[in-house]
């Protein structure tokens, strides 16, 4: 089911202050339960690293809060004000005092508005470095491969050598991971269009070490 909308936390929010003021942490716990969230869903963020339930209910309550339908009675406890006891307010997709539907209002926070732009920026990012890679020279390609592993920490105590060439049986690198070179990495630097290395070409490089 997933955590709902603020807009569809509005109203649950209003029956559960009915009992009383409540603080926003124990909202949140009620909420919750009355939604039957998975502790996953609880514990969900966003990448910002704010809870994503906190930060709805939070929405949820600021939206009432300038509706006059609840105050503050204390810091992070709300209760509800006269407005608020006279009823929930209409929700979205009811009708209105004309009969016709109520306009659906699709809320986003700036958390979520921040991930999608963040998202948006990293598909760009990636298909741009991609397509840089894909223009490279081999021999170029194939540095940047052996420069890759080496910023991962594969040939720190040992050298890495770039072989490549007319007659280097499949090898493109060569990553010695000890100073005695007794640990030996055999490299070959790989670039297809549909970014897939078959089963034969990891065959082909092992018959090549032969």
């Amino acid at each position: 089911m997933g955590i709902p909308s603020p807009a569809r936390l509005e109203v649950p929010i209003l029956e559960l202050l009915r009992d009383g003021p409540r603080s926003r942490k124990l909202l949140c716990d009620l909420l919750a339960e009355r939604f039957r969230l998975t502790e996953e869903e609880r514990r969900e963020r966003f990448a910002s690293g704010g809870r994503k339930l906190r930060a709805y209910v939070q929405h949820a309550l600021g939206s009432l809060l300038r509706s006059g339908r609840i105050e503050r009675v204390a810091h992070g406890v709300y209760g509800l004000t006269a407005r608020g006891e006279n009823g929930p307010p209409r929700r979205a997709g009811d009708e209105g005092s004309d009969g016709t539907p109520a306009r659906t209002i699709v809320y986003e926070l700036p958390e979520e508005a921040l991930e999608r732009l963040l998202a948006a920026h990293e598909r760009v990012l990636r298909d741009d470095l991609l397509a840089q890679l894909r223009r490279l020279a081999p021999e170029r390609f194939e540095r940047l491969v052996l420069d890759l592993l080496k910023a991962l920490g594969y040939g720190a105590r040992g050298r890495l050598e770039v072989v490549g060439g007319p007659n280097d049986r499949g090898v493109d690198g060569i990553v010695t991971e000890d100073a005695l070179g007794l640990e030996i990495v055999y490299v070959q630097a790989k670039r297809f269009a549909e970014n897939a290395v078959k089963p034969r070409h990891v065959r082909e490089f092992a018959g090549a070490l032969d």
